[in-house]
């Protein structure tokens, strides 16, 4: 495996409507199980690590573009 991120982007629940490629928690739970938890790094800590060239193979990183409020209410 190869280092890399994630961007997310339409949240669906609630009262978030289905959209094209919009996921819901509970596949976000599953992406993140799948990804393994203590894999997933803070962008901040991705990027730092990526600029002195020290990503590990398993270092993931999601990140959440545009402020929807989908992602904040179901993220």
């Amino acid at each position: 495996m190869r280092p890399h991120g994630l961007m997310l982007h339409h949240f669906k629940g609630g009262h978030h409507p289905d959209g094209q490629g919009a996921i819901t928690a509970n596949v976000l739970a599953d992406i993140i199980e799948f990804m393994g938890p203590r894999n997933i790094l803070s962008p901040q800590v991705w990027m730092e690590k990526a600029a002195s060239k020290r990503l590990e193979p398993n270092d993931r990183c999601i990140t959440l573009d545009d402020a929807l409020l989908c992602q904040y209410d179901i993220a």
